[in-house]
Formats: C-alpha cells, sequence, structure tokens
C-alpha cells in the first residue's frame, strides 16, 4: 500500500501534510495541551503536536497499515506521550477530554456526521479544528465511493445546535 501522507517531501504520499499544517494553523506553542486526531492516518499531525509541546496524543484510524506506519514513524522520533490507536471515532467518548481536537478529512467517510459531531463535541474541551467537506450546493452531494458532502449551511446549523460557539470558516 502507498503512503497517504508526505512528511517533508517524504513518503509520496497524496497528501502534503507540510502544506495541510499551514492551512489548519495549528498553535505553535502546545506544551501541555492533549491532543486528539481522529483518522490520523500516518501520524503527520500527532507528531508535529508532540514536537509542539503536546503532553498526550492520542491518534486514531480505523486503517491498520496506517496505524502501523504511524507507529512505525512514531518510533523513529521517540515520541513516548503518542499514542496511535486503531479504532473509529465513536470509541473516544472513554478517553475523556482533550484540549485540541483534529478532525481532518474524515466526514464524507461517516455514516452518521451528526452522531460524529455530539461524540466530538463532547471530547473536546477547548478547539476543534475541523475540516469538513461539503457541497456547493443546498442539496446532499455524493462524492467518490457514494460518500455524502452535506451544504455547508447544514455544517453551520448542526455545530451551533449540537454547542459549539465560535465557527471560524477558513
Amino acid at each position: 500500500m502507498g503512503h497517504y501522507q508526505t512528511f517533508n517531501g517524504v513518503g509520496g504520499g497524496g497528501h502534503d501534510s507540510r502544506n495541510e499544517l499551514d492551512k489548519i494553523k495549528l498553535p505553535e506553542d502546545m506544551t501541555g495541551k492533549t491532543l486528539l486526531d481522529i483518522g490520523c492516518a500516518e501520524g503527520f499531525f500527532c507528531l508535529e503536536a508532540a514536537r509542539r509541546g503536546c503532553s498526550k496524543v492520542v491518534g486514531i484510524d480505523i486503517k491498520s497499515e496506517r496505524i502501523a506506519e504511524a507507529k512505525n514513524r512514531q518510533n523513529k522520533k521517540k515520541y513516548a506521550n503518542v499514542q496511535f490507536l486503531e479504532m473509529d471515532l465513536y470509541d473516544v467518548k472513554n478517553f475523556g477530554k482533550f484540549d485540541i481536537v483534529l478532525f481532518l478529512s474524515v466526514s464524507h467517510h461517516l455514516k452518521d456526521l451528526f452522531g460524529a459531531l455530539q461524540i466530538i463535541y463532547d471530547v473536546t474541551e477547548k478547539l476543534l479544528i475541523a475540516e469538513i467537506e461539503v457541497s456547493g450546493s443546498n442539496d446532499i452531494r455524493k462524492g467518490c465511493h457514494g460518500f455524502q458532502y452535506p451544504p455547508k449551511e447544514w455544517v453551520i446549523t448542526t455545530l451551533k445546535r449540537i454547542g459549539w460557539r465560535n465557527i471560524l470558516e477558513i
């Protein structure tokens, strides 16, 4: 299997994680913070969060080969405060709350986006950084592999209904 993420030009993945890092505006100083990365793939953002000072980092993904690669990269970096687990997001309630939660390029894989967002709200202490793919119209659009992209207005209304107060679109 090929790589999903590219780490500093290495890996040949389809997602240049360094460029994504600039887009999501992950805080430079994360000293003492905790972070959960839902759909962590090969662990780029988890390892970057550890490098920036997070005291606890948990990355989850449902694909075993991605978790194996994340653990391999973790072993090379020797971050003891990073944990990678093969699991889906519906089980993260058991981990308690995290200061920062990443939810990047995952939403279109879910059958129940509303339920997922409720769970994410419950485990987020301070900041959610989410990339939620939306359709450009008021209709749900089918994307690759039959995944669904909801209208942007639905996503914003749903986030507010769940309890999010400060929503910044990037």
